[in-house]
């Protein structure tokens, strides 16, 4: 028996090695376009990774769109790609519908459809379309706005709801919002060209589900005042809120009586970053600046993280990310996408351009080498202190790995986890299942030089054995962060 138990053991170690579920949590990766177009393509003009959302079964879908140059005008194209959890490219799409496809807001049923829109642009484009895929993101139908309903519309943002998708963006210059079923057939459209005539010089660009039930919008267009608009499910205006010379560029639902927008605006010739602090009725309270420089194309995405404070990701001279107390403390800043050759870096520019996991990861995708046929289009994943493992201008990782062992593995019920200090250094060991959730504090302390151990006894914080399955033990010191995985075999 307990040879077969072993036996076992082992064919499921290489069967979940093959799926890569042992793979370290946290990741940078590059997909770039080369040998995606003609060589004849010879210059693009190329706004950066537009959207990356949790995938179907798991893993991320990331969706990006290339504006080639050519003798001729070539149409733009669309590329879709499906990565799995450790970052590794499962495969890749591109052309759809044979037609020029800027692929601006994505979602996802979480079952087996995905909807992406396809905003107005190029020659021969009028409106914007929606596609319906399936699972792998082939195309199941369309619905093209232009056509079937005369609206010459740029949607820029979309959600699902309940009984359909909420559709955001303008009107020729001007907030457009549209209710259409799962089929993309118009349930209710409203535009506000007759409500108030600053609003219909604005447009929305980032479109979120309020816990009350309720929407919010936030936009701008060109230097016309940006605008905040909350609305109900059938359209109507619960309230703005507008300023002149600025625009908003992302906005965040704290609590449901906290609202959080990200805008920039001009000062002494530099574009900066400022994080709004509303109240649940749309009142300014506070704004907090964020003490670095903003692209001329500001994007942005504002995340609740699980421990309450907030994580910007945006647009700087560089792409960066901070993360920030709700009070506008800034505990730390980040940039990983500094290998630019001369060129800017991007964070993706539409609504759908980052996320945070169930296990407080963030997820979120940027551009570099931006200009040439060649674009690198990067996925990154950090944890909730903004650590990017296999960086190695921020961590040894080698050293850090061939520091840190358990045995036995696989194991019942008892693993010793051993490891080694170059120096001493505060250490703490945790115990995470496989969905990402912490099990068990082994280790928070300060360790001397040299060889320690821990055991986990294969229980949780309450002292209550776990099941069989894979676990994984996480070694965070001064210098270096490391996760490995083990077998618990009942």
């Amino acid at each position: 028996m307990k040879k077969r138990k072993l036996l076992f053991a082992y064919f499921l170690i290489i069967v979940l090695s093959s799926i890569n579920l042992f793979a370290e949590p946290t990741f940078i990766n590059q997909y770039p376009y080369e040998y995606l177009w003609p060589d004849h393509w010879y210059y693009t003009n190329e706004d950066g990774t537009t959207n990356v959302i949790p995938a179907i079964g798991g893993g991320f879908i990331m969706t990006s769109w290339i504006n080639p140059g050519y003798e001729f005008y070539e149409e733009p194209q669309s590329v879709f790609w499906k990565i799995d959890e450790t970052g590794e490219l499962e495969w890749m799409k591109q052309d759809y519908n044979n037609f020029n496809t800027y692929i601006r807001s994505i979602v996802s049923n979480g079952v087996d459809r995905y909807y992406a829109i396809a905003g107005a642009g190029g020659t021969y484009w009028f409106g914007s379309e929606l596609f319906i895929l399936d699972e792998n993101c082939n195309i199941i139908d369309t619905h093209n706005y232009w056509f079937a309903d005369s609206l010459d519309i740029k949607i820029n943002s979309m959600q699902i709801v309940e009984d359909g998708l909420m559709l955001a963006g303008d009107k020729g210059g001007g907030i457009e919002l549209i209710k259409v079923d799962f089929n993309g057939d118009i349930i209710w459209e409203t535009d506000y060209d007759d409500i108030d005539t600053e609003l219909m010089l604005s447009q929305i660009n980032d479109l979120i589900i309020l816990s009350d039930g309720n929407f919010l919008g936030a936009g701008f267009f060109a230097s016309l005042p940006g605008c905040l608009i909350k609305f109900n499910a059938q359209g109507d205006t619960l309230w703005t809120y507008q300023q002149e010379q600025f625009r908003i560029s992302s906005i965040l639902e704290y609590d449901e009586n906290t609202l959080f927008a990200f805008r920039s605006a001009y000062d002494d010739g530099q574009r900066l970053g400022y994080l709004m602090k509303f109240d649940g009725n749309g009142i300014l309270e506070n704004e907090f600046h964020i003490n670095t420089p903003i692209n001329s194309q500001t994007t942005s995405r504002l995340i609740n993280t699980n421990d309450g404070n907030i994580v910007l990701v945006h647009n700087a001279v560089e792409g960066e990310i901070h993360k920030v107390t709700p009070e506008g403390e800034l505990l730390w800043s980040r940039d990983y996408l500094s290998d630019n050759d001369g060129y800017p870096d991007y964070i993706g520019i539409n609504d759908k351009k980052s996320f945070q996991t169930e296990n407080g990861d963030i997820i979120f995708c940027g551009t570099t080498e931006r200009g040439g046929c060649h674009h690198k289009h990067k996925l990154l994943r950090v944890n909730s202190d903004g650590t990017l493992i296999n960086n190695d201008d921020e961590l040894n990782i080698q050293n850090a790995k061939s520091n840190i062992s358990n045995y036995p593995n696989p194991f019942n019920p008892t693993t010793t986890i051993s490891f080694d200090l170059p120096e001493e250094s505060k250490v703490k060991i945790e115990i995470y299942n496989i969905k990402g959730q912490k099990v068990k504090t082994l280790a928070n302390d300060k360790y001397q030089t040299g060889n320690h151990q821990v055991i986990w006894n294969g229980t949780d914080e309450n002292n209550k054995s776990v099941g069989s399955g894979v676990y994984f033990y996480k070694m965070e010191t001064a210098d270096v962060t490391v996760m490995k995985k083990c077998l618990l075999l009942k």
